[in-house]
Parts: C-alpha cells; structure tokens; sequence
C-alpha cells in the first residue's frame, strides 16, 4: 500500500506542468554549468590562445637593402630615405572611390608616378597588355573574375565599374584610374592588415597636401621608407641592373612578398637579392572591435 502511494505521488508530480518545466531548467542550468567547466578550466589556455591568434595581426616592415660597393669600398648601389604614400585597408570607409579619385587628382597635379599596373590600356579604345596567357589566367583568377575570361577589355571595366560602384558621372578612361588602385586593393584583400603602397618617392608638396586636407584623403598616409640611390647609374646601370614592383608571377615565386614590395630585376640587384634584400621585421597590432 505505502509502494503505491509512492508511485501515486511521483505520477503526479510529473503531471504538474510546473513541476515538469522546473526540471528542464534544472537539467538545461546543469548542462551549461558543466559546459562552461569544459571550456574556463578544462580547454581554458587552448581557448585563450586561439583567441590570441584572431585578434593579433601581422604588418612586415620592410628591410632596407643592403648596399653595393665597388672594390675601393666606394658605394655605387646605396639607400636614401624617401616618402611613400600609403593607405590603411583595415579601416573600412564609405566614400573609399572618392578618397582615391581625390589622391589621383593631387599625383596628376603634381606629376606624380602613382601605382597602375592594371592590365588594360589607360585609354580608350581599351585593349588587355598582359605578356603571356599564364600572366592573363593569374589575373583572372586573382580577381576571381575566371568566367569572364572571354569578355573584352571594355566589358571588363564595365563590369568592375559595377562592381567597385565607381560614381556613373565618370567617363571609363577616369574610372579605369580608380579601378586600378581598387583592383590593387582587392588582390590583397585577405591581407587587409598590410598597408599597400600607392606612390614612391613623392614630392614634399604632396605630403603636406595630404597632411593638411586628411579629411579628403582618409586612410591616406605618407611614410618615410629606405629607397635604393645609384651612384654614376649611366655607367654602372648595366652590371647593377635595378629593382621594380613585384609582379603576380614574383609573387607566386616568392611566398614571403607583398604586393607592395621591391625586388631586383636585372644585373647584381636580381642575382644577389636573397643578400640584398635582407630580413623583413614584424609589427604585431592588437585588433579590437573598431
């Protein structure tokens, strides 16, 4: 009589809908209880250390090159300090088509090289300039743009027109120029925390332009960065040889480049650049939520 009562009472606490709910929340506060035990003490430093990784970034510093002397210990291959302009793709900006074409403008004015190596000719009629087919098929894909290898090159800057959202008021030839530096930006768009160069060795004039009017040119910076001087270049230029931009195929070559590095390429520059070029040093950034 008293087992039956027992059983009674149990069947009847399970029937009570409040009864029933109050041990689900029992069993859900236990579960998370012992979840968080797994992850604060268990799996803690694991946990932490990811984290680590997801939050800090690389940015290469790049090493000056080492220099070249005659066998009089005279110098003929040295550096000198020159100002870059830079700009940050880390911090995200809406009027980011605005702020280059601003840039492009202040480089014509001033009669700067800027970097465009866009392989579309910069005027129309447009026409693709790439050197070879394997050239071609990199750039394709590096700008996953591999179905649409049979399109011309005007369809071509049709399409990144829309796809860059580059201002309609533009014509194509001064669209292509913000596409050109757009497209540079996309290539290294899995290496964001990089800062890529758009100009080497600018005037004075330009730096402080970008300095004194920054609210034109966000993200946009100057930096000063060792750069390569010869001495008596007209006889020596053909033993020296020079350095240029890295292009797609150097960078496949060589896994520790950037897109915006130099490397020698031609004469002593190229066969010495392992000895050349030196060590690259590494700025570690922390990246919180802004």
């Amino acid at each position: 009589m008293v087992n039956l009562s027992w059983h009674f009472k149990i069947k009847k606490k399970f029937q009570d809908r409040v009864f029933v709910f109050f041990i689900l929340v029992c069993t859900i506060f236990i579960a998370l209880i012992i979840r968080l035990f797994f992850m604060q003490i268990i799996n803690g430093q694991t946990y932490l250390k990811n984290l680590s990784l997801n939050i800090v970034k690389k940015i290469n510093i790049t090493a000056p090159r080492g220099n070249i002397f005659d066998r009089y210990g005279c110098p003929i291959a040295k550096n000198k300090f020159v100002y870059n302009i830079k700009i940050d793709q880390s911090i995200h900006i809406k009027n980011l088509n605005e702020s280059l074409y601003n840039l492009i403008k202040l480089f014509e004015k001033n009669n700067e090289d800027y970097l465009d190596d866009l392989p579309i000719s910069k005027n129309s009629p447009f026409e693709f300039i790439f050197n070879s087919d394997g050239e071609k098929k990199r750039w394709f894909r590096d700008m996953n743009l591999t179905k649409k290898q049979n399109l011309s090159a005007l369809e071509i800057i049709k399409y990144l027109r829309d796809f860059f959202d580059v201002p309609k008021e533009l014509d194509d030839t001064e669209a292509r120029k913000i596409i050109s530096l757009r497209a540079k930006l996309y290539k290294q768009r899995y290496r964001q925390y990089n800062p890529l160069t758009l100009a080497f060795n600018v005037s004075e004039k330009t730096i402080v332009s970008i300095e004194e009017e920054n609210d034109k040119y966000p993200t946009i910076y100057a930096e000063g960065e060792p750069s390569r001087d010869y001495e008596d270049a007209k006889y020596f230029s053909n033993i020296i040889g020079y350095i240029g931009n890295v292009t797609d195929k150097d960078l496949e070559e060589n896994d520790d480049y950037d897109a915006s590095d130099k490397i020698g390429k031609a004469g002593l520059e190229k066969s010495f650049e392992k000895n050349l070029r030196g060590k690259n040093g590494e700025l570690l950034v922390q990246v919180n939520s802004t």
